[in-house]
């Protein structure tokens, strides 16, 4: 998301380990992270209707963790490149 990326940038300055800008990024754009969260559901629902909700719940979980993990991956090649 948007909000990753710019929260990811603006710790650069911060010089946080990889495994401090992981916590901290998951305090980051929860509003953005409920909504996505939500709407992939609802969509998965729709898609998928004879699946449990509670299956669509987890797919959206794994989602936003991987969109953290992208952002952690992305602060740490930017650290090590010097930016």
């Amino acid at each position: 998301s948007q909000c990753l990326g710019n929260e990811t940038t603006q710790a650069l300055p911060r010089n946080m380990s990889g495994s401090d800008f992981r916590i901290y990024i998951k305090d980051r754009c929860l509003n953005e992270r409920n909504q996505f969260w939500t709407k992939m559901a609802a969509y998965l629902n729709i898609q998928f209707p004879n699946v449990a909700m509670a299956m669509h719940f987890k797919e959206a979980d794994g989602a936003i963790t991987k969109a953290i993990e992208d952002a952690a991956s992305t602060y740490a090649d930017l650290k090590t490149k010097g930016r």
